[in-house]
Parts: structure tokens; C-alpha cells; sequence
């Protein structure tokens, strides 16, 4: 294959998709919380329609879009572009509404940001299902964190987001 052809194929936006997808699987993957992998896709869009790109999704919430037909960008969901603003990072504001995009050439990559991207499949799992509580929130508090060991449960947990930001409502540790 000519140089030509392989650079083209190097920035094609589905091969860029894929590979940030696998970068997301195998930072959870090597997390050792048990997040379920499944819940994480890729979606390829029809290259022949004039809106194309791929899209990377989370609980099938888009989180990541790989666009552009010269230079490409990945767009950042408003959640993660929040994360990225506090950690420093900066990025040019997208077309699309509170998006934020980078050019794939500039962008640090998922290893980079390993904490980030946990944080934020947090996100999308707690927004899947929430609630209050699953009742063991005397010992949870007792303990200063979620003593629930299956994080496909305890990520639902609204208590468990109180614990992770030091907001203790009962037994011997509350400081609320």
C-alpha cells in the first residue's frame, strides 16, 4: 500500500474511534473495580453521509465524537470537558452546544488521563439507575466509604457519592 493510502487510513476516523475505545477498555479493564465493559460502545456513522463520525458511548450516553474530514477532532461531552477544564487541560470550544473538541493530534490520550475517565464512567453508571440508597448506609458511614464490593451496584449509589466527597450523614464518623 502507497504512503498515501496509509496516512489516509491512519487518521480515518473509525480506526480513531477504535483505537480510544480500546484505550477506555483496558484502563477499566485493569481498574480491578469490575466495571462492566459491555456497557461501553463504539458507533461507526455512514462515511458517505454528510454528518459522519464515530461515536464512543457509555451506559449509551455519546460521551466521545471522532470528527472532520481533514483534520481530525475528538468532541468532549460537557461532563468530561469539566473533568479535563479542572485538571488544566485545555481544548477549543466545539459548534455543538457546550461540547469542547480537540484536534486528535494534540490530545493527550485515555493513559494519560486514566482517573478522568474512570470518574466518568462513574458518571454515566450512576445516571443509568440511581438510588438513595441501598440501606447499609450506617455501616458504610461507620467505615468512611461504600463497603459494597460489586461497583456495578455501589456506582448507583447516591450515598456513595456523598461518601467519596467526605459528607458522612450518620454513625460515629458523621461530620454533616
Amino acid at each position: 500500500m502507497d504512503q498515501l493510502n496509509m496516512s489516509f487510513m491512519d487518521n480515518d476516523t473509525s480506526v480513531i474511534a477504535n483505537r480510544y475505545y480500546n484505550e477506555i477498555l483496558s484502563l477499566l479493564e485493569v481498574s480491578n473495580l469490575g466495571y462492566d465493559l459491555s456497557q461501553i460502545q463504539v458507533e461507526h456513522r455512514d462515511p458517505e453521509s454528510s454528518d459522519a463520525y464515530d461515536t464512543i458511548l457509555m451506559f449509551k450516553r455519546p460521551c466521545f465524537h471522532i470528527k472532520g474530514k481533514k483534520t481530525k477532532h475528538i468532541y468532549l461531552h460537557p461532563s468530561f470537558a469539566r473533568l479535563l477544564e479542572k485538571a488544566g487541560y485545555s481544548f477549543e470550544p466545539a459548534t455543538s452546544a457546550r461540547w469542547a473538541r480537540i484536534a486528535t493530534d494534540s490530545f493527550v490520550g485515555f493513559p494519560e488521563i486514566s482517573e478522568m475517565v474512570e470518574e466518568l464512567y462513574e458518571d454515566c453508571l450512576r445516571d443509568s439507575d440511581t438510588f438513595g440508597c441501598c440501606g447499609s448506609y450506617l455501616a458504610c458511614s461507620d467505615a468512611g466509604h461504600c463497603i459494597k464490593t460489586d461497583i456495578m451496584f455501589a456506582g448507583k449509589c447516591a450515598y456513595r457519592q456523598n461518601l467519596k466527597a467526605g459528607k458522612i450523614f450518620y454513625g460515629k464518623n458523621k461530620n454533616i
